[in-house]
């Protein structure tokens, strides 16, 4: 066969090979990622985008006429970080022939993506009774990354919040609430599993209410403390989209052992160095564009060493901390949709409350700084958006 050329804005794609043996279609191809057009859209691949994969176009269905198979089986590049790869894509479409022996065109097509990201089912199975669904965030362009948390409910159900994001509506009209089952940050295809409950094979629709995008920090974060006089810098840091200030830091008496409950709720032990000091300290969290507020961010903390620690059970750091931003009455998401719709104006803020212990004996802690905490890839901050996004996908019985 002659190849056959297919070009996008980010790649060039060419099939190759197509071999038929009277019951599948294997199709493989060679992909040629444009270096020059990815650093004139100001796309970074990085480590946990999936690589040059992210902006690859993933071949799902196979049509002929009126007929329309979907693929089966897809081998993906072993590296995802060269510009140029082999991708190979299985079709079932049993035997097929045109009167007179005629050539049949059959199109290839890839999944569709909008506004430059997209959240799409990887796959949905009846799996002991339950409809499962993998979803895998995909990010094309520009500074706003889908995270691989993907939806705010995933990390709100990782944190013990009851409520999904994600709902599927079946074909009369139910729908079905999820619970996420488990994240696979490590393969080829990072995804997301929901598990929806009992279910029959048929054609289901995918809600979305909500996305997660991470903006990458442009330089450190460093935010001075000094916890032995209460003070900080008052100026503050900025981040993308907003900035984090201190609002308080105060001093906590707290005995080796006791159990201590912080103004939010959260539960301490208190360790038996004798050393060893305590604060609260509050940040304000402010969001300057209330459409695109911050969700959550991950935060972290460092003191001068002062002495030895090695018989400590102290340190220093944060014994209770949630990275979600408390924004009072409304969640991120609810301010998001409000934002979009024009109904909040202007900047909007929450606040994150930490448990802060420091050994005196071992640290000093007038010069303690805040940083954000170790993370997949650069320093990030992740926001929430309002989506309204519906995908759909049958869902065949199994044989």
């Amino acid at each position: 066969m002659e190849p056959v050329v297919s070009e996008s804005t980010y790649v060039t794609t060419t099939l190759t090979r197509a071999a038929y043996d009277g019951s599948n279609l294997i199709a493989v191809m060679e992909i040629a990622v444009k270096t020059g057009a990815l650093e004139e859209a100001g796309i970074e691949i990085i480590p946990d985008t999936g690589g040059y994969l992210s902006v690859c176009p993933r071949f799902k269905t196979l049509s002929c006429g009126e007929e329309e198979w979907e693929a089966f089986w897809t081998r993906l590049p072993e590296d995802k970080y060269v510009e140029n790869m082999s991708m190979v894509t299985a079709f079932s479409i049993g035997d097929i022939s045109a009167p007179g022996g005629e050539p049949l065109e059959m199109v290839l097509s890839s999944r569709q993506l909008a506004n430059g990201s997209s959240s799409v089912p990887e796959g949905g199975e009846i799996r002991d009774g339950h409809l499962i669904v993998s979803v895998n965030p995909i990010t094309l362009s520009g500074e706003n990354l889908l995270s691989s948390s993907l939806v705010y409910g995933s990390i709100g159900y990782m944190h013990g919040e009851d409520e999904a994001a994600l709902t599927v509506t079946g074909e009369d009209g139910s729908v079905k609430t999820g619970k996420c089952l488990l994240w696979s940050p490590f393969s080829v295809s990072q995804y997301y599993e929901w598990d929806f409950g009992e279910a029959e094979p048929g054609t289901y629709t995918l809600s979305i209410p909500y996305y997660v995008y991470r903006r990458t920090m442009p330089e450190e974060f460093c935010l001075p403390i000094d916890f032995e006089n209460c003070t900080w810098d008052g100026g503050g840091e900025e981040i993308p989209g907003g900035r984090i200030d201190v609002e308080s830091i105060t001093p906590v008496d707290a005995e080796p052992g006791e159990e201590y409950i912080t103004e939010s709720g959260g539960r301490v032990i208190i360790p038996s160095c004798p050393d060893a000091r305590y604060w609260t300290l509050k940040l304000r969290v402010t969001s300057y564009d209330p459409s695109f507020p911050i969700g959550f961010v991950c935060m972290g903390m460092e003191t001068a060493l002062s002495g030895t620690d090695d018989f400590c059970d102290a340190g220093a750091g944060f014994m209770s901390s949630s990275p979600v931003v408390d924004y009072g009455e409304q969640t991120a998401p609810e301010i998001a949709a409000a934002g979009k719709e024009g109904e909040i104006s202007g900047p909007v803020s929450g606040t994150m409350e930490f448990f802060v212990v420091i050994c005196t004996a071992s640290r000093d802690p007038s010069a303690s700084w805040l940083k954000f905490e170790s993370q997949s890839g650069p320093d990030h901050v992740n926001y929430c958006q309002d989506a309204g996004a519906e995908i759909s996908f049958r869902v065949e019985e199994q044989p």
